[in-house]
């Protein structure tokens, strides 16, 4: 017996039936065909047969491929990047309908199986790429961190072979200070004075460089060189201002000196208005040269160059060597006194008083000029200088 499909829901039913035993339609001999059923997509939705309608999960999961093998081309537009993710979800919705209307299906059994083996591969292809993407996810994590600990393990044995020279370099930058706001300053040195500031006076014996503090005049000259009373010449060479700081280059000639001129760097704070440190320049040369740039000046005779940051001299600042006690001049040390230092001027005093006999000084005041390097006279009437010279004849 021939079998054909009904008009109404596609099933298989003989060619002689006039009504589908199935939903009772009734069928035309011109309609029926055993070749396909006739759902034509020109049916009206109400025409659909049941169980034809629902969400396909293949259709969703798998869009514009599912869309090529079912011959619904609309699903082509899950390609456009944006529009991909609306189609989804409208082929999930609509696509069982439109598989079924725009591709010949023996029957509504057969098109479910295919549908449903859809569904299926869309599920093992979802679940199958969000386990590969975790897989990834963990395995360039585990790679990065071992890349991370390589590179640390590298980085770490580099510092240690380095880290001599990166002390070196830590070392050097530590040693010299960071630049301030302001700079050095040269200052005007004319006819042995810095402007009213600092002034040259020559004294009866010796020199001053006189400072005028709050508290009245102030001789900085007793706080740079051991025996201010014994300089042949003092002269301010150089002067340069740092804030309220200075520094003068003074060059003095103290008496028996091999070198025509002793110089001195000496550092003065306004502030304080104090000698804050003092330093000798390298060199016997009367030509002195000097640069200022930035923070740092740089001081140097025929010697090594001097070096200062800052307005700051370091070393030290000198204090008159001279007590009033002369007993605890000549047997103590000075507070801050070197013991070489001490030594030396005990020496110093030793023999001036007791290689000559003749030359010993009578009395107290005596003592004081000759440890103050002043003339001075003894006791058959012989006037002593500094620098060793006596009268020819006694003095009245």
């Amino acid at each position: 017996m021939e079998l054909v499909f009904c008009m109404q829901c596609g099933q298989k039913i003989p060619s002689s039936a006039h009504n589908c035993p199935h939903c009772g339609a009734q069928q035309t001999l011109a309609a029926a065909s055993t070749s396909v059923p006739p759902q034509a997509a020109s049916l009206p939705a109400s025409a659909l047969p049941e169980g034809i309608k629902g969400w396909s999960w293949g259709a969703f999961w798998l869009s514009w491929v599912w869309a090529i093998f079912n011959k619904t081309w609309i699903g082509l537009m899950a390609l456009i990047p944006l529009v991909n993710l609306v189609m989804m979800v409208i082929l999930g919705l609509k696509g069982r309908e439109w598989a079924w209307r725009n591709k010949a299906w023996p029957s509504v059994e057969h098109f479910n199986r295919v549908q449903k083996k859809w569904s299926l591969a869309g599920w093992i292809i979802m679940v199958a790429s969000l386990i590969l993407g975790i897989a990834i996810g963990v395995i360039e994590d585990r790679m990065k961190h071992r890349i991370n600990g390589e590179f640390d393990t590298n980085w770490s044995l580099t510092a240690s072979k380095h880290s001599e020279q990166s002390d070196s370099y830590r070392i050097l930058a530590e040693s010299v200070p960071a630049a301030p706001i302001m700079s050095y300053e040269q200052l005007i040195v004319s006819n042995g004075a810095v402007g009213d500031t600092f002034s040259v006076q020559p004294l009866e014996y010796g020199n001053a460089i006189n400072y005028l503090s709050r508290a009245g005049v102030i001789n900085i000259l007793e706080y740079v060189v051991e025996y201010p009373d014994a300089t042949g010449y003092v002269a301010i060479e150089k002067a340069y201002s740092f804030g309220t700081k200075y520094v003068l280059i003074v060059s003095t000639g103290e008496g028996g000196a091999s070198c025509p001129a002793t110089t001195y760097a000496i550092a003065f704070d306004s502030k304080t208005e104090s000698v804050t440190g003092k330093v000798e320049i390298d060199g016997c040369s009367e030509n002195i040269e000097s640069l200022s740039d930035g923070n740092k000046l740089i001081v140097k005779k025929d010697g090594a160059a001097s070096v200062f940051f800052n307005g700051e001299v370091k070393q030290a600042t000198h204090s008159p060597m001279i007590s009033t006690d002369v007993t605890q001049s000549t047997s103590q040390e000075s507070p801050g006194e070197a013991p070489a230092q001490h030594n030396e001027k005990k020496k110093m005093m030793g023999d001036i008083i007791d290689d000559n006999p003749n030359a010993r000084p009578n009395g107290e005041d005596e003592l004081k000029n000759k440890l103050q390097r002043k003339p001075w006279q003894d006791e058959n009437g012989f006037i002593h200088y500094p620098d060793g010279s006596v009268t020819n004849s006694p003095v009245d």
